[in-house]
């Protein structure tokens, strides 16, 4: 059997956490999907909606863009030396996750993320479990 992937990525606590709160919040968008018949993932309901394909595609391209960047972030703090994180206190209480919930609120996705016209639900799934 293999280690949890989550405890292996990570030895820090903080880290620990944020990625144990994203395997959660993969898993509750997989419940999610999995309640929506499998022929309506790819239609769309209304003009300026995304398809569930569309969204899970622009949440791989959010979450391979965050992985990269704090890949970067990382590597230039080694670069320059700074010293490893001490503090273990949590840091999930400093996140703004109503910027992202608020469905009251339409936000416009930058470029980057914005998903590709031919997004298919199956295949943006897969790729979001990777």
């Amino acid at each position: 059997m293999s280690p949890d992937p989550a405890s292996e990525r990570a030895a820090h606590p903080r880290i620990a956490e944020l990625l144990e709160l994203l395997d959660e919040s993969r898993a509750a968008v997989t419940m999610a999907v999995a309640r929506v018949p499998e022929d309506a993932r790819d239609r769309r309901v209304g003009e300026g909606h995304w398809t569930v394909g569309e969204v899970l595609d622009h949440l791989h391209r959010v979450d391979a863009g965050f992985a990269r960047r704090l890949q970067k972030v990382v590597a230039e703090a080694k670069e320059r030396g700074t010293p490893r994180e001490t503090e273990t206190s949590s840091v999930l209480d400093r996140l703004d996750r109503t910027k992202v919930t608020d469905r009251s609120r339409r936000l416009e996705a930058p470029e980057i993320v914005r998903p590709t016209a031919e997004a298919s639900a199956a295949e943006a799934l897969a790729a979001l479990g990777e």
